[in-house]
C-alpha cells in the first residue's frame, strides 16, 4: 500500500473513536497555537513592516511587493533581538551555507542586484512570526472543509 494524502472526512472520523479523540486533541492544540499567533501578529509593531505591508503578501497576489532591504534587516534584526538567532542560525534554518554569512550579507548590502528569493523571505517571516500561510482551497475543499 501506497501512502497519500487524503482529507479526512467527519464521517470517517466518526466511524474511528480513537482517530477522532487523536484528530481533535491535536486540533485544540493547533486552534491555540493559531490564536497565539494572530495576536503575536497583530500586536507586532512597526511602520516599515506592518500587516498592510504589501511584502507580505503571498507571490502572486498582484499587489504584491518583494521587501526592501530594510524590510530584510528589520526582520533579521528582529529574529537576533527577538528570538534569540545568530546569522548563522538564521542561514541554516534557511537551508543556505552559512559559510561566514555571505548569503545573508548579500541580502543586506547596499549595493545588492537581487532580492531575497520568496521562498526565503517567507520562511524568514514565518520563523518571526509575521506570516499566516493558509491552504489554496480548490471549490471541492471548500466544499468539504467550510461548512
Amino acid at each position: 500500500m501506497t501512502d497519500k494524502i487524503a482529507l479526512i472526512t467527519l464521517d470517517s472520523m466518526l466511524n474511528d473513536c480513537e482517530k477522532y479523540e487523536r484528530i481533535h486533541a491535536k486540533l485544540d492544540e493547533l486552534t491555540k497555537l493559531a490564536k497565539a499567533h494572530i495576536k503575536h501578529l497583530m500586536l507586532f509593531s512597526c511602520d516599515e513592516l506592518n500587516i498592510d505591508s504589501p511584502c507580505l503578501l503571498l507571490a502572486d497576489d498582484p499587489n504584491y511587493v518583494p521587501p526592501t532591504k530594510h524590510q530584510v534587516q528589520l526582520v533579521v534584526d528582529f529574529l537576533m533581538q527577538e528570538k534569540g538567532l545568530t546569522k548563522t542560525d538564521i542561514a541554516l534554518k534557511l537551508n543556505i551555507s552559512p559559510n561566514k554569512n555571505r548569503t545573508i550579507n548579500y541580502w543586506l548590502a547596499e549595493n545588492r542586484k537581487e532580492c531575497i528569493p520568496y521562498g526565503a523571505w517567507r520562511l524568514m517571516l514565518t520563523m518571526a512570526g509575521l506570516s499566516i500561510d493558509l491552504m489554496y482551497f480548490s471549490e471541492s475543499v471548500k466544499n468539504k472543509v467550510l461548512r
